[in-house]
């Protein structure tokens, strides 16, 4: 055997195991990497309350179908002593989270919502994040978005209203999924940098971490890339809001 078909046969071994190393390491930690819900440190056990921005709100535990427990925020529309025909006559968004941190860090878009927008805010940590039990998947994250819209379908002043599900990220899958569903129940959508699919998540993770660890902003890497934005984007309403997204993104 020639140096020159020794050495290529040492390339391509490395590469191979390389490339089988890497998948390996893909394939155990392809959770982690689309749903880091440890992240930003701290995430698993600090939520911000709507009580911190001055919001009137509920917080309850959401029993899933499968045992888990949600933890959820309701902030309905409030006038004085017509509080309950306020609150009917006001659309509700319920909004699903990106795949980072939890709903504490999205509260200063539900600040939005509710005083801009004048309409009534439900949010919810999904199963393994935030207070909420379990584990995230993508079965489970469909789970506990059907039993978010069937409490609010059940609910004695939420069910008179117009239901619009806000999702930012991956919780733009779970939106469009639950209105696919159950589209007699939802009036509309907001989707916000929205993944066209899993693998693209994945993607912008190793773009983040692994090629280029020092990077930590990855919305730029994402608007290198038309796909990836939001079907229906929007300018962001004030500096709060945009430092909520940086934050997480």
């Amino acid at each position: 055997m020639t140096t020159w078909g020794w050495l290529m046969r040492v390339a391509f071994g490395t590469a191979a195991v390389g490339i089988t190393t890497a998948a390996g390491l893909l394939f155990v930690y392809q959770r982690a990497l689309i749903y880091p819900s440890s992240f930003p440190e701290g995430s698993r056990t600090e939520v911000d309350t709507p009580e911190q921005y001055d919001l009137p709100y509920r917080e309850m535990r959401l029993n899933t179908p499968d045992g888990e427990k949600l933890h959820v925020y309701v902030m309905l529309q409030q006038d004085g002593e017509k509080d309950e025909k306020l609150s009917e006559e006001r659309p509700t968004i319920v909004m699903f989270m990106a795949n980072a941190g939890n709903m504490g860090h999205r509260l200063p878009l539900a600040v939005v919502f509710y005083r801009r927008l004048g309409c009534n805010v439900v949010m919810l940590s999904y199963r393994g994040y935030g207070l909420s039990s379990g584990e995230a998947s993508e079965h489970g994250l469909r789970i506990d978005a059907q039993t978010m819209l069937d409490w609010i379908q059940a609910h004695p002043i939420l069910s008179k209203t117009k239901v619009i599900a806000y999702g930012q990220s991956i919780g733009g899958a779970v939106s469009i999924d639950l209105a696919a569903r159950n589209s007699r129940k939802i009036a509309g959508l907001i989707l916000e940098n929205t993944y066209p699919k899993y693998f693209d998540i994945i993607a912008s993770y190793l773009l983040k971490y692994i090629i280029d660890p020092d990077d930590s902003d990855l919305a730029e890497i994402q608007k290198e890339d038309p796909e990836k934005q939001s079907s229906s984007s929007a300018k962001d309403p004030d500096d709060t809001w945009d430092d909520e997204r940086k934050a997480i993104l």
